[in-house]
């Protein structure tokens, strides 16, 4: 399986007066994991030192914590759904390897 498309290198990204999909998926990313590991780390750690337990049945679930939640299951369906998209309908019937790593992060 090749990581980027025939004729289009990841170290050459500006190809045909715009830079390339391989090369924009490879770095959003890395910039977005990066990302999450750094400030979700901080927020973790911010959770576990200052927070406190709180009994649930004082507090019942919201309409909006259950949306969020129904938020969180549907965001990898639609990354699901773009790579089946991507793979059918916009390319040339290929996975590549930066639509996987897209795919999953």
């Amino acid at each position: 399986m090749l990581y980027c498309p025939r004729n289009i290198t990841f170290l050459r990204p500006w190809v045909d007066h715009s830079l390339s999909h391989c090369f924009i998926d490879t770095i959003s990313s890395a910039f977005i994991v990066c990302f999450v590991i750094i400030f979700g780390g901080v927020q973790i750690r911010m959770y576990k030192r200052y927070s406190s337990d709180l009994d649930p049945r004082i507090f019942p679930h919201s309409f909006l914590y259950k949306l969020q939640i129904v938020c969180h299951f549907f965001l990898p369906v639609s990354a699901l759904i773009r790579l089946i998209l991507q793979i059918s309908v916009l390319y040339d019937r290929y996975v590549y390897g930066y639509m996987i790593l897209s795919a999953c992060f």
